[in-house]
């Protein structure tokens, strides 16, 4: 076989690949996660595939090959829309808002494998009222922080907080497990729902998520936070209660993905509010203490 064969062999091997890939992500982004084969689809991650896309155009272009520059640029309209219009929000008009009176930040710390202390004395520095940390290390002690109210409802899920926090009930439904906590700012009571899902791929999430959904309407809980493990555009999360929404799609702005932190194209982590919070700032903050994006959402209680 000579080298002209072999390279039109991989050149025909890869624009066949590239293909598939659009055609599966595209039923991904049909069906989502309601089954278990299109949520496998549904997490092939859109910047991914446009990188690919993108690649393929200009190695043909490179090759001279003008016919599949336009062929694989036809294939990446859709998921630069997607990147650009769907899954993230280029700009906000109004993203220069007052600070918000209250602030909660969400972080899978991953056990503190990266220096926990080091961790500790990030958290210290975002100031915010109430701290949901996932993935805490065996050692966690709330004395760690200088807030002097801690709460480790199960798992390897812990609450830190400025004010007082009471633990109402627990949910499970096989690897989801779900705790309302009871938060009390001053002169108010704040019914949260915290949550963490398993992180295979062999698990479908959408019976778990829908669960999630009940419990968030049925407890009539202001805020959602945890580490979901699925994509805001899930069939149960994008399908939320009357009142409630997204963070980042109500006050964020930018890239949304969460994970991993060194190039993150999973949107995972989610921060949900719904009745009774006015929502003011959402952001995500990146550092090497963490494979996950710290979510920092600032808000006023009506």
């Amino acid at each position: 076989m000579t080298d002209t064969s072999r390279k039109s062999r991989f050149c025909g091997g890869f624009r066949l690949l590239c293909v598939l890939g659009v055609f599966t992500w595209g039923i991904g982004q049909v069906w989502r996660d309601s089954f278990w084969l299109t949520g496998l689809f549904f997490y092939i991650p859109t910047p991914i595939i446009a990188l690919v896309l993108l690649f393929a155009a200009i190695c043909s272009a490179f090759c001279r090959n003008f016919r599949y520059v336009v062929f694989f640029a036809a294939l990446l309209l859709a998921p630069v829309y997607f990147l650009l219009c769907v899954e993230n929000i280029c700009y906000r008009f109004d993203s220069n808002q007052p600070p918000g009176a209250y602030r909660a930040v969400h972080w899978n710390v991953i056990w503190g494998s990266r220096g926990w202390n080091a961790v500790r004395d990030k958290l210290d520095t975002l100031d915010a009222d109430i701290y949901v940390l996932s993935e805490i290390p065996k050692y966690f002690s709330g004395s760690d922080f200088s807030a002097p109210y801690s709460l480790k409802p199960g798992g390897d899920i812990a609450v830190v907080s400025r004010f007082p926090l009471t633990l109402r009930k627990g949910y499970r439904q096989g690897r989801m497990r779900a705790y309302l906590i009871l938060w009390e700012p001053p002169g108010k009571e704040i019914l949260i729902l915290i949550a963490d899902l398993p992180s295979s791929i062999r698990i479908h999430r959408h019976p778990m998520l829908s669960r999630l959904r009940e419990i968030l309407s049925s407890t009539k809980a202001s805020l959602l936070i945890g580490d979901l493990n699925a994509p805001r555009r899930s069939t149960a999360l994008s399908d939320l209660p009357p009142g409630f929404d997204h963070a980042y799609q109500s006050v964020g702005y930018g890239w949304s993905y969460t994970w991993p932190s060194y190039f993150p194209v999973f949107a995972i982590d989610q921060c949900v509010h719904g009745p009774g919070i006015e929502p003011v700032a959402y952001q995500l903050e990146f550092t090497p203490l963490s494979d996950h994006g710290i979510q920092i959402f600032d808000f006023d209680i009506e």
